[in-house]
């Protein structure tokens, strides 16, 4: 388990690659727990909403089945184990990294929380275009653009959902 977790770390600083992973079940069980978990921290900590654990379920959720959905249109679905895990690992790692950070600024409220949030997507959006593009074997505009397609479907489908509750 911890070479797992310190592919993940690296995968994480661009210095790994999905296909690095065990391609396992369990892994990624664990993987997809332990990101639904600190997203709920997450959530409940930045809008202390009551329907955290229902929006970080919809987003692995949505995650997931959009990853199959990519992988089965590139015909990479071989790749799935492998991919997800990266992806879900590499979330709650960079969450886990956040969490503590954004909890400290958040109650004393300097706003600088919301400059951690930001910075902590953009970071978690380059590694899901890093994952992509290594998966995929494509070019990186196209990882971009596939990764792109997927938040803007999610983050439609978690609006038409949840409303102004989803950060």
């Amino acid at each position: 388990m911890f070479q797992t977790i310190r592919i993940l770390i690296q995968i994480c600083l661009f210095l790994g690659r999905p296909q690095d992973l065990p391609a396992s079940v369990r892994i990624l069980g664990f993987a997809m727990i332990a990101a639904f978990a600190l997203s709920v921290i997450r959530i409940t900590a930045i809008t202390g909403g009551s329907v955290a654990i229902m929006i970080s379920l919809v987003q692995i959720a949505l995650l997931a089945l959009g990853l199959r959905i990519v992988l089965s249109l590139f015909s990479r679905r071989e790749r799935w184990l492998q991919s997800a895990t990266g992806v879900f690992g590499c979330s709650a790692i960079l969450m886990l990294a956040a969490t503590p950070v954004l909890m400290i600024t958040e109650s004393s409220g300097t706003g600088i929380a919301n400059l951690v949030l930001v910075a902590m997507n953009i970071w978690s959006f380059a590694v899901v275009v890093s994952i992509l593009r290594e998966t995929l074997e494509v070019r990186l505009v196209v990882a971009f653009l596939v990764t792109f397609a997927l938040e803007v479907i999610s983050a439609i489908i978690m609006q038409q959902m949840f409303g102004g509750q989803v950060i």
